[in-house]
């Protein structure tokens, strides 16, 4: 449990730093339409009150560093769930968020494959 711990504030260190220096590039890529329109905005259940130490409240992007969790998703209906359509139905809304992924891949210091 502490090992798992410990590395999830490592990544949340470096997630914050890549925000700390390029929160223009993530804030694009949450404010696009096809994205927002599907699953709305980052999940705020899980926001310090406080800014992370280290970091001004005046931070151009202090919403983003108090987050401690970068979480999108949606709920699919009944009908989707149970569609033969659902891999290709999941496969787009994948699509729609892997710009997001390797943002946040590249700010863990993880490569993109061009293709599995």
């Amino acid at each position: 449990r502490r090992l798992a711990v410990e590395l999830a504030d490592a990544c949340l260190a470096r997630i914050r730093e890549r925000i700390d220096e390029e929160h223009a590039s993530l804030t694009r890529l949450l404010r696009d339409a096809a994205l927002k329109k599907r699953f709305g905005g980052l999940e705020e259940s899980a926001m310090l009150t406080r800014m992370p130490r280290g970091y001004a409240d005046s931070h151009p992007a202090a919403a983003l560093l108090r987050h401690q969790s970068y979480t999108l998703g949606r709920n699919l209906t009944e009908k989707e769930l149970y569609s033969p359509k659902l891999p290709d139905l999941l496969a787009r809304d994948y699509a729609r968020l892997l710009p997001l992924v390797r943002w946040f891949n590249a700010a863990l210091g993880l490569r993109t494959l061009a293709r599995r």
